[in-house]
């Protein structure tokens, strides 16, 4: 009776082990980078930023980036404007920016944002928190990738 326990306990153990998929192998590798900021002039108010999200193919089927979504976690030296619908932050920047097995290439727009430090102040370097969701189309189906980036404000 005993050995009959522990061998349906190590028949579940290995069951339970054997059953989870391996994780897939990344598609793509995505980064979030500042253009341009905060001028050294800037007074608190609204200005543009320009945004961009580097994208590297790690794939060996060509991807085209249709749509971006960028929000921001947080607060930092400036706020993305999201209080009018379809302007700024959550706005989706449509493209169709086709990258070939192995290269990389750089999608770039700009966002409403306002800033919210004086000159001279602390608040002024204050880093931004930035997170893209970022659609694609391949030819083995559509998918999704989800980043998160610190932007320092130097």
């Amino acid at each position: 009776m005993k050995r009959t326990i522990v061998l349906l306990g190590a028949a579940l153990l290995f069951v339970s082990c054997g059953s989870s998929k391996p994780a897939a192998p990344e598609r793509v590798h995505m980064d979030i980078v500042q253009l341009t900021g905060l001028a050294p002039s800037q007074t608190p108010g609204p200005f543009d930023v320009q945004l961009g999200v580097e994208v590297q193919n790690l794939s060996n089927e060509p991807v085209t980036i249709k749509r971006i979504e960028i929000s921001q976690i947080g607060a930092g030296a400036y706020r993305l404007q999201s209080g009018v619908p379809g302007v700024g932050a959550n706005r989706p920047y449509l493209f169709n920016m086709l990258l070939a097995p192995g290269t990389s290439d750089t999608a770039t727009f700009w966002v409403h944002a306002y800033a919210v430090g004086v000159r001279g102040s602390m608040s002024e370097s204050e880093p931004v928190t930035l997170r893209a969701t970022v659609y694609f189309d391949a030819k083995s189906g559509g998918f999704h990738e989800i980043t998160q980036q610190i932007i320092d404000q130097h």
